[in-house]
């Protein structure tokens, strides 16, 4: 009986198998590829096309274009990567490149509106409460003014069960237009929306730094406002204008290499806003209001992005705001540099360090201090093509107005005054003496650093063009940005690197040598079909 039940399950079972074996013979039949010259290949490189250029899969039509011919065009190719798709791609491209994202820029500080909507309650910010005497809003009600123009408060019991008999002096509001909304009126708080230093020595201060008494200014120009996101707005158009610089670079088909040279900048609405208003408001980053260009006016609310020419120490993105508010230092700056657009990421040496007893460890040049002199010894003259770019922070120190030296701050009295904050004057070791008074890019300088402190960006920039690392560097990366891997043999980077060159480093160019080349177009089958390639 045993044998006979077990043999109801035979059959089903050999069934089943034969079917799944079947199955998966049919399936190999219909995707195996054996030849380079097969239409699947070149369905699969038009699908592995379309993804990477265009970031979705081809139309049904496209491939049957494809199946019908035989082959992809050269025209198909050279529509894609001109279309607003491959653009988009390109963008997150750059994005990665340049780590492009400001998540350390902040307005938690005194120029924010934090509290109220504007139109039930007025806008009213809890950094400027303390000339109520408590952390209170203001009334909802217009505000009365004194006889000498001063704004007349009224003292209003607080009915704090914790404070009894508390009480604070509470003003009315007025109605503004504000930059984010010009056609329209909100409530501020009157305290909230002065624009001029209570103390009457000084009544610029207010557009400049923060200061007892300030409040946000004309149209409320000067403050954020978390309600609206209007910090989020700001930072997003920083960050895009890298992005839109490198984009207009290749769109136009003018040189790649322009990305990290071009004078050529665009701006936007919040971007022009932030610059003419806000650059003092950001907590924690050292400004001077000098960029090394002019800022045109633009409404707040006016997105699109305008043309416009920055001055002759201004390096593409390698200046842009984004560029120096994401690496602060001068060697951060550097150090990207070589990461991103030279492929020589600075690494410790083998072999260790010395004794920790070492005199060495204590030098302060850190070009000659034992374990780090042998990236420093690069990176010092690197970090100082941006020796005259504030750090950390946002702006241009102009020759005119920072010269080389200035002998009144060589004075530790001096270091404290706003003339002499950028320049060397408290030395804490004695092979720093001989340079108080000097501007702090100068410290431990050579002639060689000096020369790029004055020169700029654009100098490590064209020697990185004229070396040939540029083209190189840029050939790698888009190569993984396409394929990953398997790299690319030294020999054929190279020889593509020397093509991209040639066509003037047009990134379209390079792109389709890129995606013509065997390794990409074959795939997997690359191997197979170039075996001493491997």
């Amino acid at each position: 009986m045993g044998a006979k039940r077990s043999w109801r399950w035979v059959i089903p079972l050999a069934i089943l198998g034969g079917s799944f074996y079947l199955h998966y013979w049919v399936q190999a039949q219909v995707c195996k590829v054996t030849t380079a010259d097969n239409i699947q290949v070149r369905l699969q490189y038009l699908r592995r096309l379309s993804v990477d250029l265009r970031g979705y899969l081809p139309s049904p039509e496209e491939a049957a274009e494809v199946a019908a011919s035989g082959k992809v065009s050269d025209a198909m190719i050279d529509k894609w990567v001109k279309s607003d798709t491959f653009y988009a791609q390109l963008k997150e491209f750059h994005r990665d490149l340049l780590w492009a994202n400001l998540p350390t820029l902040r307005f938690r500080n005194q120029w924010r509106i934090n509290r109220g909507d504007g139109v039930k309650t007025p806008y009213w910010s809890t950094y400027r409460s303390a000339a109520r005497g408590a952390d209170v809003s203001c009334l909802n009600e217009p505000v009365s003014y004194q006889s000498d123009g001063s704004i007349k408060t009224k003292t209003v019991p607080l009915h704090d069960p914790k404070n009894p008999g508390a009480s604070a002096k509470r003003e009315g509001y007025v109605m503004v237009k504000p930059y984010w909304a010009p056609t329209t009126e909100v409530k501020v708080c009157a305290l909230d929306a002065v624009g001029t230093y209570t103390n009457k020595n000084d009544p610029s201060a207010c557009a400049t730094s923060y200061k007892s008494g300030c409040g946000c200014g004309p149209h409320l120009r000067w403050c954020q406002v978390d309600s609206l996101g209007t910090a989020k707005v700001i930072t997003k158009a920083l960050v895009e204008q890298s992005l839109q610089i490198m984009e207009n670079v290749v769109r136009s088909g003018k040189p790649y290499s322009g990305v990290i040279q071009t004078r050529d900048l665009v701006i936007n609405g919040p971007l022009s806003h932030f610059l003419r208003h806000q650059l003092h408001t950001v907590e924690g980053v050292q400004i001077q209001r000098d960029l090394n260009l002019e800022v045109p006016t633009l409404s707040f609310l006016e997105k699109s992005w305008k043309g416009l020419k920055g001055g002759k120490f201004h390096a593409g993105v390698l200046t842009s705001p984004l560029y120096l508010l994401k690496f602060a230092s001068n060697r951060s700056r550097a150090n990207q540099f070589y990461g991103s657009f030279l492929c020589k990421p600075f690494q410790a040496p083998p072999g260790g360090l010395p004794p920790g007893n070492d005199p060495c460890h204590s030098q302060p040049n850190l070009t000659k201090r034992c374990g780090c002199k042998y990236c420093h010894q690069t990176l010092e003259p690197a970090a100082a093509h941006w020796g005259r770019w504030v750090q950390p922070g946002l702006g241009f120190m102009n020759p005119a107005t920072y010269p080389p030296e200035k002998t009144k701050c060589s004075h530790p009295r001096n270091r404290r005054s706003e003339d002499c904050k950028r320049y060397f004057t408290t030395p804490t070791d004695i092979n720093e003496e001989p340079y108080r008074g000097k501007l702090r890019a100068y410290l431990f300088a050579t002639k060689k650093v000096a020369q790029n402190i004055e020169i700029g960006p654009s100098s490590i920039a064209k020697e990185a063009i004229e070396s040939g690392a540029f083209a190189t560097c840029t050939t790698r990366k888009v190569w993984n940005w396409f394929a990953g891997s398997p790299a690319l043999p030294a020999d054929t980077l190279e020889d593509v690197a020397r093509q991209f060159k040639e066509k003037n480093y047009n990134l379209h160019e390079l792109i389709k040598i890129l995606v013509k080349h065997p390794s990409y177009r074959l795939g997997r089958l690359y191997q197979v079909t170039y075996p001493s390639k491997k």
